[in-house]
């Protein structure tokens, strides 16, 4: 989990609310969207290989806005490219077999 913190000056009387909200919100979409995070959505799509899967408006738009920039960065931004980097584990500095890829 990273560490987040958020500092507003504000006149707004709800602006605790809207702080408690905003971390509500990210945790939401920590939970459906990590990679790494047993049981969310997208961990359960990689990791299940039925040929249908339902997802959530959420979910539609975030691919949509994925596929969106892949083709506006001429395929520099790829979503798909989490499994690989899963393999390839950049932190460790190693490169994997042409059999594991």
């Amino acid at each position: 989990m990273c560490l987040v913190e958020i500092t507003a000056t504000s006149t707004n009387k709800h602006q605790e609310q809207i702080i408690e909200k905003t971390f509500d919100l990210m945790e939401n979409y920590d939970a459906k969207f990590s990679f790494y995070r047993k049981g969310g959505k997208l961990w359960k799509i990689n990791h299940n290989f039925a040929d249908t899967f339902f997802i959530d408006n959420d979910f539609y738009q975030m691919l949509s806005l994925g596929k969106k920039l892949y083709g506006d960065t001429d395929s520099l931004y790829d979503l798909t490219i989490g499994r690989l980097s899963e393999i390839w584990d950049f932190d460790k500095n190693r490169i994997p077999t042409n059999q594991r890829i």
